[in-house]
């Protein structure tokens, strides 16, 4: 198992706060930071349950060194930016002869047809796998998604109204 290294995160959310003032049935405008904490709670939440990433990021995947497959924990993947490594004199390089099964549930990297994966220096993370996630913006998989989160946020919504009616 290797570390997960978020690089740069989503510049928006899956839902926007109007979807969330509709579906917790607010008209005001008044609890639209509350609401964009408990989206952003949504959406990690919803992402850490299914292992899939429903806006772009970047992500850094580091191992010890080249299994034989490297098998990217986080879906669905977009790209791979790099692949690069320690080698064995514990400088810094980039591996191109990759293929990559990126259309599966688990996408894959492994060494390309005829190339094997270079020697690493003894270290930790001395392998690093750049790769961007996340799904299109109305990809189907996502109406689903959205709709559990819409309902996290109207759960968490209620919960702490009542918590504050109990302080009055």
């Amino acid at each position: 198992m290797g570390a997960l290294t978020l690089i740069s995160g989503p510049t928006a959310e899956p839902i926007t706060l109007a979807e969330a003032r509709a579906q917790c049935r607010i008209d005001h405008t008044i609890d639209d930071a509350v609401l964009a904490r408990l989206i952003l709670d949504a959406r990690e939440w919803a992402q850490g349950y299914t292992r899939r990433a429903f806006v772009a990021q970047t992500w850094d995947y580091s191992l010890d060194a080249f299994p034989f497959v490297i098998e990217l924990p986080i879906g669905p993947v977009t790209s791979i930016t790099s692949v690069s490594y320690y080698d064995t004199n514990n400088a810094l390089q980039t591996f191109t002869n990759y293929d990559a099964n990126l259309k599966i549930a688990v996408p894959r990297i492994c060494a390309a047809t005829d190339y094997e994966w270079p020697d690493t220096y003894s270290r930790y993370n001395a392998v690093t796998v750049r790769f961007v996630t996340g799904y299109a913006e109305n990809h189907p998989d996502l109406f689903t998604i959205r709709a559990a989160m819409l309902l996290h946020v109207e759960a968490h919504y209620d919960r702490e109204a009542d918590n504050y009616r109990n302080l009055l």
